[in-house]
């Protein structure tokens, strides 16, 4: 049977982030496996890519505005995000080579809603880690 090829996509990734830690799993199983991270924190790993500059300057100006949107928010339960622009990773070459996509923790402007559909529609299986309550809210 043909092992699945895998990516990660992750806000920030570490050597301790839990992308990073099923990564190592993953490839010391024989799975192929791949990160994308708007701002990885991993050197000299050929398998962890970034988004670039365009998806800093993208998830920067993302955060300004939801900054502005939320600003009259009572924070007293609990910080409310709502992703307005988002960078689309859907023509990625690892994300198009990948069988298996695997959603980690994607805010702070990194991804919004029309990105997770964007992923949705290549029509691949899609695992959405749930870090916070952020999904289901």
């Amino acid at each position: 049977m043909k092992q699945p090829k895998v990516v990660h996509i992750q806000y920030k990734t570490t050597a301790v982030s839990p992308d990073y830690r099923l990564h190592k799993v993953f490839l010391k199983s024989g799975i192929e496996s791949n990160i994308i991270s708007l701002t990885p924190n991993i050197q000299g790993n050929e398998s962890v890519f970034e988004t670039g500059r365009k998806g800093r300057w993208i998830a920067k100006v993302d955060t300004i505005i939801q900054s502005r949107l939320v600003k009259d928010f009572d924070t007293k339960s609990g910080s409310f995000s709502y992703p307005v622009i988002g960078s689309d990773l859907s023509k990625m070459e690892q994300v198009e080579d990948a069988d298996l996509i695997y959603l980690h923790w994607v805010l702070n402007g990194f991804m919004n809603l029309r990105s997770i559909e964007k992923l949705a529609r290549l029509k691949k299986p899609i695992i959405l880690y749930m870090h916070d309550t952020w999904t289901i809210t």
